[in-house]
This record gives structure tokens, sequence and C-alpha cells, in this order.
């Protein structure tokens, strides 16, 4: 499974979110039914910076 319009906040490349708990959204490519998920937060060097799963 691909994610595939990825939005913050209901925005495509967000700049400069203040928010605590940021709204994720996302679509599944080929129509794909999605069961479960794991977010990853990096920064830009790659340091892992948060994770969480469902």
């Amino acid at each position: 499974m691909q994610a595939i319009r990825l939005k913050t906040e209901f925005l495509f490349e967000p700049v400069g979110i203040d928010i605590d708990r940021p709204r994720l959204f996302w679509n599944c490519q080929g129509g794909t039914r999605q069961t479960a998920y794991e977010i990853a937060a990096t920064a830009e060097d790659g340091r892992t910076c948060g994770r969480a799963a469902v």
C-alpha cells in the first residue's frame, strides 16, 4: 500500500504548523483498503522524532 495525497491540517506541504496534535490525512493508491497504520516523524537530518502505530 502506498499513501498518496498526503495532507496535514487539510494542507498539502504545510510549513510551520503550530498545533500540538495536527490532523493527518491520506488516500491509498489503487483503491486499497487500509486496516492499520504506523506514522514516523523524522527531522531533516533523518533522526526519528516520534512514532505511533494503530
